[in-house]
């Protein structure tokens, strides 16, 4: 599922979709958005580009997948052990 949102860089308005993802942080795993500007600029936890998004995915910190038997969380409203972890594809 892709959401609209923006940020302002400078007055002007940078439009952008985020979509939820998992970042890995230790052995924890953390429900956030992943958000993509139209100036290519990446939010995952912290602006960075293309190229930092791919050294994310390529060290797991932007997970893809969760393992059975991992810890995650949506930090204050909730947190859950992964049975049978399934990650949509959209």
């Amino acid at each position: 599922m892709l959401n609209r949102t923006f940020r302002e860089v400078d007055g002007e308005r940078i439009d952008g979709l985020s979509r939820p993802v998992f970042i890995r942080n230790g052995d924890h795993y953390f429900l956030t958005e992943l958000i993509v500007y139209a100036d290519g600029a990446i939010d995952a936890w912290g602006l960075t580009d293309l190229d930092g998004l791919r050294r994310h995915l390529e060290t797991g910190w932007v997970a893809t997948s969760i393992p059975r038997g991992a810890q995650a969380s949506a930090h204050q409203p909730a947190s859950w052990k992964m049975a049978k972890p399934s990650m949509c594809r959209s």
